[in-house]
């Protein structure tokens, strides 16, 4: 999974603190990020949020508190993978982005992507917008690639040149799990938790198979939620258990 992502979505639910008071992890953010100017909850903060994971990340970053910093960080893409910037504004134009946040995918038919960022409804939290509201795409994160493993060949051929080729490992079979035909929501705990859990991370989700569902698992849930086009909600319930089975189909 994308370290962007993986970090970000840890943070998933941090909410502003309407009135006087602030909530101490968002100017954390600020602070951690070196935006000192930061002393309230209620400016603008997607690219301060979005400073603040490409820092923990190890990556490269703007530096800046506008959301239009962004568009000369990384390098432009046209087929975004989850972890790209998206700069918000319209279709094209990067002269006048107002929002800037991660991508966690499209929707089926291509109208719709998923943005988790922060100051979204005043939270960090996975939302969707309209693709003609996307001025483009940026990768500051390298892609994670597979082995290339080189064909095999003319086996014959080879072993006249006394070179050894390993056979190739037997496809492991897919592992089977239990997924309940029940609603699971947070803080409940048992076997049909667990299961959930174990597939989750099978998926490539960041989650531990504890039993619990506990903030960790309602994130991956909604993670997956957000991937399917679901409604994001972080519980466990038939449509978001139809497509898990998908996937693990």
């Amino acid at each position: 999974m994308s370290k962007l992502i993986d970090i970000a979505s840890a943070e998933i639910g941090v909410k502003e603190i309407k009135g006087d008071q602030h909530n101490e992890r968002i100017l954390q953010y600020g602070k951690e990020a070196g935006f000192a100017f930061m002393k309230d909850d209620e400016i603008g903060w997607c690219s301060i949020f979005l400073n603040w994971v490409a820092m923990k990340a190890n990556l490269p970053r703007s530096k800046d508190g506008r959301a239009i910093s962004w568009v000369n960080v990384g390098e432009t893409v046209t087929d975004p993978q989850p972890g790209d910037v998206i700069l918000c504004g319209k279709a094209g134009d990067i002269k006048q982005i107002y929002h800037v946040g991660l991508f966690t995918g499209y929707s089926q038919d291509k109208k719709m992507v998923f943005c988790l960022g922060g100051n979204q409804s005043d939270s960090v939290s996975i939302s969707k917008m309209l693709a003609s509201e996307v001025a483009g795409f940026r990768r500051i994160e390298p892609l994670s690639v597979d082995i290339i493993k080189a064909p095999i060949g003319e086996i014959k051929d080879l072993k006249k040149d006394n070179i050894v080729v390993p056979k190739p490992n037997p496809t492991p079979p897919k592992p089977v799990f239990k997924i309940a035909d029940e609603r699971l929501t947070p803080d409940e705990k048992g076997e049909s938790v667990l299961e959930l859990q174990k597939a989750l991370k099978y998926l490539g989700f960041d989650c531990k198979p504890t039993g619990i569902y506990d903030e960790t698992t309602a994130t991956a849930v909604r993670m997956l939620q957000a991937k399917g086009n679901l409604r994001v909600n972080g519980k466990f319930n038939g449509q978001t258990r139809d497509y898990l089975l998908t996937l693990l189909a």
